[in-house]
């Protein structure tokens, strides 16, 4: 071991102790935080009312259904359906009207 100077070996002051604990960084200080590794994030909530299917309510208490016309066996989602309302409206609207379709 090396020689050191028989002054650096003299205990510190009192005001050296104060100064250098003042310094220090404890586990409670603003900027310590857990890792990132351990943070889990929740999963993103989709919104419910997105993922129901539109109904149509038909005379004698049915609940239809609405598929898309190119894919009859794909419901319309409530979202699909908010998005595009007025071309799902006039579409069926315009097959009520046809009297090819319903005959009274």
């Amino acid at each position: 071991m090396p020689d050191w100077p028989a002054e650096w070996a003299e205990p510190a002051s009192e005001e050296d102790k104060k100064r250098w604990r003042s310094t220090t960084i404890g586990d409670r200080a603003p900027g310590a935080r857990t890792p990132s590794s351990e943070y889990v994030p929740r999963p993103m909530q989709q919104p419910v009312w997105e993922k129901g299917k539109v109904y149509e309510n038909r005379p004698g208490g049915f609940r239809i259904p609405m598929v898309h016309a190119d894919s009859p066996s794909e419901p319309v989602t409530v979202k699909q359906y908010q998005n595009n309302r007025g071309g799902f409206d006039k579409q069926r609207d315009r097959l009520k009207n046809d009297p090819t379709i319903f005959k009274d």
